[in-house]
């Protein structure tokens, strides 16, 4: 017989990008090239302890199953922690921060006054460490529509 725990836990994975790291900005005609800094986990994971769910079975002539399920308990923020790091979790973080990253890009150079009569009309953004070139077309967020603006009432 075999022991099998299992633990589902609600989590939320946090990441950031250090601002005071080092920045690579250059253009190539109307696109604005960055290579911005690694995106981090903002660690440990959060997760919501209301929402955990716990399964435990023991097998045939085995009394184990409390200690295992204590056992697993003891690995859910190392595992998570190795979740927030994972190739297919990174791949998900990046493209969503790919965006977030050239909106707060643009959003500086207007407060700058450095992006001028629509200057540059993308932005393309890559993270340190990861492979490929700038100029990939899926990295490219095209900024040649006007940003809505937003009016803040007292």
């Amino acid at each position: 017989g075999t022991t099998v725990s299992e633990i589902t836990v609600p989590a939320t994975f946090r990441y950031h990008v250090d601002l005071h790291d080092e920045w690579f900005i250059t253009s190539d005609g109307p696109r604005l090239l960055v290579l911005a800094p690694k995106i981090q986990p903002s660690l440990p994971v959060a997760f919501d302890t209301a929402g955990v769910q716990k399964k435990t079975r023991a097998g045939w002539a085995r009394w184990d199953a409390s200690d295992n399920l204590l056992a697993l308990e003891k690995t859910i923020t190392d595992k998570l922690e190795q979740r927030s790091v994972d190739d297919e979790t990174m791949s998900l973080v990046r493209e969503n921060s790919r965006e977030a990253v050239a909106k707060f890009i643009r959003r500086w150079l207007v407060d700058q006054g450095a992006w001028g009569d629509q200057q540059f009309e993308a932005i393309a953004v890559k993270f340190e460490g990861e492979e490929g070139s700038l100029s990939l077309e899926p990295s490219t967020l095209d900024f040649t529509e006007p940003e809505p603006t937003t009016t803040v009432l007292p």
